[in-house]
């Protein structure tokens, strides 16, 4: 059962946790949670007091189709989970570098590869990462929960009127029915809620 609990004890407690980790057994925390929630500021925090390489499942986007579309699977918006599967949950084990492409909103395209090198730590960030068809690869889960009025005006504030239009009608329903059907929530470890 998952237990709630403040950013600020959540970051002591993981930091705790990741200490003296080797690389033949890397530590795998995963960060899901509902957008602007805070799990990018929160990993890249974590990820400097304890050394730990972060990936963003922003990266795992799906491009859009030939005629410029945007497809949605009905469960897991548009991450491509056999990519993340394949160029990141496969790799992670293993005392190697290895790369993954990243995905570029505004080109809708791959458009680098980014280089990772063997860590102790991994911080997986981003809606979808506990997707359950991915196995269970995080030793350390959480969910970053954020209330339907705080998260319209955080959206509206880093991204924008427009944005937010984008978010209600297509983005957080995509990842509402996702975090049900997964039941994403009960398989952490953490809730994360305000402060």
């Amino acid at each position: 059962m998952a237990e709630s609990c403040k950013k600020t004890e959540a970051l002591f407690r993981l930091v705790e946790m990741s200490k003296g980790r080797s690389l033949e057994r890397p530590f795998v925390i995963a960060i899901d949670g509902r957008s602007a929630s805070g799990k990018t500021t929160f990993a890249k925090q974590l990820a400097d007091l304890c050394g730990a390489s972060v990936i963003h499942t922003d990266d795992f986007f799906r491009p859009r189709n030939s005629k410029g579309e945007l497809e949605l699977s009905e469960f897991e918006g548009n991450f491509d989970i056999e990519r993340f599967k394949n160029e990141i949950v496969d790799n992670l084990a293993f005392e190697k570098n290895f790369s993954y492409g990243v995905f570029d909103c505004k080109s809708g395209a791959i458009t680098e590869r980014k280089i990772i090198s063997p860590c102790s730590v991994y911080i997986i960030e981003g809606a979808y990462c506990l997707c359950s068809t991915l196995g269970d690869y995080a030793d350390i889960k959480l969910f970053f929960d954020i209330s339907p009025e705080k998260q319209k005006e955080r959206i509206l504030f880093r991204n924008g009127e427009k944005a937010l239009e984008s978010f209600l009608s297509v983005w957080i329903p995509a990842e509402e029915r996702y975090i049900s059907h997964y039941n994403v929530k009960n398989q952490c470890d953490f809730i994360i809620t305000e402060e």
